[in-house]
């Protein structure tokens, strides 16, 4: 039994574990500089897992074959795995259609749900992908640093019209960086919220920055009310930041805020047996 005390509280500690690698001592315990690229780490590598590694032909495919000796009994239950290369998705999804593969490592991209569903001889299983897209702020640049520019863009933006449209329903809208979906509730804060979409309420926000149709030509222009010289070295708030002459078509000011998806992603994907 192996017991590890963390100084504080590490949400991906296990994930950590996972990716160090078990090296042999009496090839590594005299190296003092750890040279990762080098090919010992890899040549020489140890474990205890449910497989060994018999060959590899690069760019092609890896061989893995049971390990006999694996410390659950009458596990594994496949003789040999073997872990092909495979470009693109669709020869991906034609490989496990003919039979040529099992199944398909991380989620089906959702463009290709029909050229699956249906299929009596693939099963897919739904499920929470540990996969998340966010679009986030360069708070280093104006209008971007003003605090009411980025409520103006989270009202402007239609999640839910994102997953729908760009994931084909397969996502959920998130509220936070870390969704109960991950890892429970506890990492999760309910009193996170974002705005419901409005565009109305966006250009309010945006119309007291100054910010205006002024040619009505759907784009809106950096112009306040009282004429100024075009400012050259702050921000109307920010005095430190300098701003540019902007313009903002509602189709780009959309994919500025910081936009979590979860991909409700049919993660398994595999040929009935």
């Amino acid at each position: 039994t192996v017991v590890v005390h963390l100084k504080e509280p590490y949400v991906f500690a296990l994930e950590a574990f996972g990716l160090v690698p078990i090296v042999p001592k009496h090839i590594w315990e005299n190296v003092d500089k750890w040279d990762w690229e080098s090919s010992k780490v890899y040549d020489y590598g140890v474990g205890c897992g449910p497989f060994k590694f018999v060959e590899m032909v690069e760019g092609d495919y890896i061989r893995l074959v049971k390990n006999e000796d694996y410390w659950l009994e009458g596990k594994p239950m496949v003789d040999e795995i073997i872990i092909r290369v495979i470009d693109t998705e669709e020869a991906r999804i034609l490989a496990i259609k003919s039979g040529e593969a099992d199944t398909k490592r991380y989620e089906l991209i959702p463009a290709f749900l029909e050229a699956v569903k249906g299929d009596p001889n693939i099963e897919l299983v739904e499920a929470v992908s540990p996969w998340d897209y966010v679009l986030m702020f360069n708070l280093n640049r104006w209008p971007l640093n003003e605090t009411k520019f980025r409520e103006a863009v989270a009202y402007a933006i239609d999640r839910d019209e994102i997953v729908e449209k760009a994931a084909l329903g397969a996502g959920v809208a998130t509220m936070t960086f870390i969704p109960a979906s991950f890892f429970g509730t506890y990492w999760e804060n309910p009193e996170a919220k974002v705005p419901e979409h409005n565009i109305e309420k966006a250009k309010q926000l945006l119309a007291e920055l100054g910010f205006r149709d002024v040619d009505n030509d759907g784009i809106l222009e950096y112009a306040p009310e009282v004429e100024t010289p075009a400012p050259t070295t702050a921000a109307p708030t920010t005095p430190a930041v300098t701003p540019a002459p902007a313009r903002f078509p509602w189709v780009a000011v959309a994919f500025i805020i910081v936009v979590i998806v979860v991909m409700a992603a049919f993660a398994i994907i595999g040929r009935r047996k």
